[in-house]
């Protein structure tokens, strides 16, 4: 109903979900899981609900959403030190397993610290709003995430509270894109159309807001108890 590019996506996001561990190509053990989930979770997913709405490809909503898949990128690579041991052992190669841990830290500050400079290229290039520029004040939590990772990297409950940090980097990082955009595209001759998309994502966000709270208490015990 949309148009061939929607099953073009459909297909790719159907190969990688699929052949992420899937032989024969299992491409999740070879060091290239990381990269498809960036691309899947970010531009992927942008293209295709923006030209489901516009029937346009825009490099606008490339940007946009290019620096939330480098951060799952990031979020993927900080969540696989600490399996670093049982990755080897099991096969799965992936970029932590392939090169260590230490690479790993900085494959993780560098990608996370990328997604930043994307955001404020995107400022500067007129792709993103000047007003997300709002999204770069979870930057405190970020560099205390990367504190933690780069101290307690080699033990998984005390770096617990990192992997959590790289939780709410990526979901307070989107919200603040999210209210730039708002205020960005809001008019007052169309106020249902300026605050219903809002308020929707309000209230799908409120299970997640719970859950991270839940996560937060158990990762806290945990370490406490460590």
């Amino acid at each position: 109903m949309r148009g061939t590019f929607i099953l073009v996506l459909l297909a790719i996001g159907f190969f990688c979900a699929y052949f992420y561990t899937a032989p024969p190509i299992q491409f999740g053990y070879r060091g290239l899981g990381e990269i498809a989930q960036l691309l899947c979770f970010g531009p992927g997913i942008g293209l295709g609900a923006y030209y489901v709405q516009t029937q346009k490809i825009s490099w606008e909503a490339f940007w946009g959403t290019l620096p939330f898949g480098i951060m799952l990128f990031s979020m993927i690579t900080i969540n696989e030190i600490p399996d670093y041991v049982e990755d080897r052992k099991g096969g799965k190669l992936n970029l932590v397993a392939r090169f260590g841990r230490e690479a790993g830290v900085w494959l993780f500050i560098v990608s996370l610290l990328s997604a930043y400079g994307v955001i404020l290229a995107g400022v500067l290039l007129e792709k993103i709003p000047p007003l997300g520029l709002l999204s770069l004040l979870t930057l405190p939590i970020a560099f205390k995430t990367i504190w933690i990772l780069k101290t307690f990297y080699r033990e998984s409950a005390q770096m617990a509270p990192a992997n959590l940090g790289m939780i709410c980097v990526h979901n307070f990082t989107a919200i603040l894109l999210i209210f730039a955009y708002f205020i960005e595209g809001f008019r007052w001759d169309a106020l249902t159309a300026s605050f219903l998309p809002l308020i929707v994502l309000i209230i799908l966000y409120l299970p997640i807001a719970r859950l991270i709270g839940n996560v937060f208490l158990v990762k806290r015990r945990e370490a406490v108890k460590a």
